[in-house]
C-alpha cells in the first residue's frame, strides 16, 4: 500500500537507517498481506541495535510463515488484538545508548554532575593536543555512538580532524573513510551532517569569539532531547578548554623561545679548559627565569665569563637580562676592565629604568 511504503520511507529517515530500507519495506510489504482485510495499523519499534515491525490488526488467529531477511518474528495475541511482527538487524553492531540516564539527569542533579564531571577532566589539561581526545572519550558511549572532534590547528580557519573515537574501536578506520566525505558546516551554530545511516549532529567550538574547532557525533538512532542540550552545554565547556590550553601553549612556547635568546647561542670551544654547564630556571613553567651566564672571547687566548641574577622574572626581568648580557659582552670586546664593564653596566640599567614609557 502506498500510504505503509510512504510511511516506512518516513520512519527509516527519522532514525538513520535508509541503509536497511530496502529490508525493512519488503518486510512491511509481506506482513501487510497478510492481513484479512480487517482495520490494521503499522508501527515500527526500536530496540538500539535492531527494528521491529508489527502489524496490528483485529482478526482471530492465523498461521503464516516467517518473512523474508527477519532475524526474529512471530505473532502475539490478546484478547481481541492479534499482532504480527518481524525484526531487523542494524548495520554496525555496536553497544547502545542506555537513555536511562538522561531522563533522570534533565530533572535531577545527574546532569549537572556529568558535566561537573567533564569541566574537571578538561580543566586537567593544558596540552591542547589532549582535550580533543578528551572531549571524545567523554561524549562515547555515554552520549553517541562516535564523536569526531576537528580543529583551526593553524588558525587559518581550515579544520582538520584532530581526533576520532568509536564505542566500537574496530570501526575506527572505517568511520574515519566516511567522515571524509561530509563537508563539515561553516556556521557557528548547531547543524545536522548529512549521513544516511547515522543522525549525526555537529556543534561548533566557539570561544572568546573566535571558531576553534567543531565536535562531530552520531547514533544509529535519534538523540534524545536532553542528550541534545548536554552536548551543545558540552560544547562550550570545551571550546573554552581547548582556548585556555591553546593561550597557554603560546605563551609558554614564546617564553621558551625569550628565554633561549638570552643565554649563548651554543658552546665555545675553550683551548686548556673544561666546563659544564646546567642551567634551570626557578618558577613556573610559563615564566621567563631572571637568571643568566654567558663565556665569550674578547682577545687571542683571553677568555671572560659572567653570571648573574635579575630581580624577579617575567618579561621586565627578561628585558634586563637581555640589556645586560649583550652590554656585558659589547664593553668587554671594546677593552673595558672588569670593573669598568660592571659600572657602564649599571648606569645603562639605571638609565633604562628611568626612561619614560612609550
Amino acid at each position: 500500500m502506498p500510504e505503509v511504503k510512504r510511511f516506512t520511507r518516513e520512519v527509516m529517515t527519522a532514525w538513520a537507517a535508509m541503509s536497511v530500507y530496502p529490508e525493512a519495506e519488503r518486510l512491511v510489504r509481506e506482513l501487510v498481506a497478510e492481513a484479512v482485510g480487517a482495520p490494521f495499523e503499522v508501527v515500527w519499534l526500536h530496540h538500539g541495535e535492531s527494528i521491529q515491525v508489527e502489524v496490528r490488526e483485529k482478526t482471530d488467529g492465523q498461521d503464516f510463515g516467517p518473512p523474508a531477511d527477519a532475524v526474529a518474528w512471530g505473532v502475539t495475541f490478546t484478547s481481541s488484538l492479534r499482532t504480527r511482527w518481524a525484526r531487523l538487524e542494524l548495520p554496525g553492531g555496536e553497544p547502545v545508548q542506555s537513555d536511562e540516564w538522561l531522563l533522570e539527569a534533565a530533572h535531577g542533579p545527574g546532569w549537572l554532575g556529568f558535566l561537573a564531571d567533564a569541566s574537571d577532566l578538561l580543566a586537567g589539561t593544558l596540552n591542547p593536543d589532549m582535550v580533543p581526545a578528551i572531549i571524545a572519550q567523554i561524549v562515547v558511549p555515554r552520549l553517541a555512538s562516535w564523536c569526531a572532534v576537528y580543529t583551526d590547528q593553524d588558525g587559518l580557519g581550515e579544520l582538520r580532524p584532530a581526533y576520532l573515537w568509536h564505542a566500537d574501536e574496530t570501526q575506527i578506520d572505517v568511520m574515519r573513510d566516511e567522515l571524509e566525505e561530509i563537508a563539515l558546516p561553516a556556521d557557528d551554530a548547531p547543524a545536522v551532517l548529512p549521513m544516511s545511516e547515522w543522525q549525526a549532529l555537529a556543534y561548533p567550538l566557539t570561544a572568546r569569539g573566535r571558531r576553534l574547532g567543531v565536535m562531530c557525533l552520531g547514533r544509529r538512532d535519534r538523540f534524545p532531547d536532553e542528550a541534545m542540550q548536554i552536548a551543545e552545554d558540552l560544547s562550550r565547556r570545551a571550546a573554552l578548554a581547548l582556548d585556555n590550553a591553546r593561550l597557554y601553549a603560546q605563551q609558554a612556547a614564546a617564553n621558551r623561545a625569550l628565554q633561549r635568546s638570552l643565554l649563548p647561542p651554543d658552546e665555545p670551544t675553550t683551548p686548556g679548559l673544561d666546563f659544564h654547564v646546567i642551567y634551570e630556571p626557578a618558577g613556573e613553567n610559563n615564566e621567563v627565569g631572571g637568571d643568566f651566564y654567558d663565556l665569550f672571547p674578547i682577545a687571542e687566548g683571553v677568555w671572560r665569563f659572567a653570571i648573574g641574577d635579575v630581580c624577579g622574572t617575567g618579561p621586565e626581568a627578561a628585558a634586563v637580562t637581555g640589556l645586560a648580557r649583550h652590554t656585558l659582552r659589547l664593553l668587554a670586546r671594546e677593552g673595558y676592565g672588569v670593573a669598568a664593564v660592571v659600572g657602564r653596566l649599571n648606569q645603562a640599567i639605571l638609565e633604562e629604568g628611568s626612561a619614560p614609557a612609550s
